[in-house]
């Protein structure tokens, strides 16, 4: 989480690469800061900023803006635009991939020693049929 917000500070214009499936994906996760990210991500796609003081300043007034600035202060990972895209994406798909995985435990987890009812039965099939798609066990 930290990484793709640090990632979107250092090169705002990254958020596109961050598809709006990816970013409903991302609102179902439970995880802190996700919140955030979406947030910046959908603010930076609908009015992207130029520079990393413009986005900072856009969230001046939030209670998320101590912690941005710590990580606007960090050295960015990437040197330029190109790779924080590709970075930006590797870190959503490592997010969502993580975020699937603990959902089909927790199914799993639940449905040993009890029949599986046909909405948990179904949402476990369709959370393997996923994680085979994005290269899981």
């Amino acid at each position: 989480m930290t990484q793709a917000i640090t990632l979107l500070l250092h090169f705002p214009a990254a958020a596109s690469a961050v598809s709006e499936q990816q970013r409903g994906e991302l609102a179902r996760m439970d995880q802190p800061g996700v919140a955030v990210l979406i947030a910046l991500l959908e603010q930076l796609q609908a009015s992207p900023a130029a520079s990393m003081a413009l986005t900072l300043e856009r969230w001046r007034e939030r209670p998320e803006y101590r912690r941005l600035c710590e990580l606007a202060s960090s050295a960015p990972l990437v040197p330029d635009q190109a790779p924080p895209a590709r970075k930006l994406r590797q870190a959503v798909a490592r997010l969502l991939d993580s975020e699937l995985r603990r959902r089909l435990e927790v199914l799993i987890e639940k449905a040993r020693g009890q029949p599986p009812g046909r909405v948990r039965e179904t949402e476990l099939q369709a959370l393997t049929v996923a994680q085979t798609r994005v290269g899981g066990p």
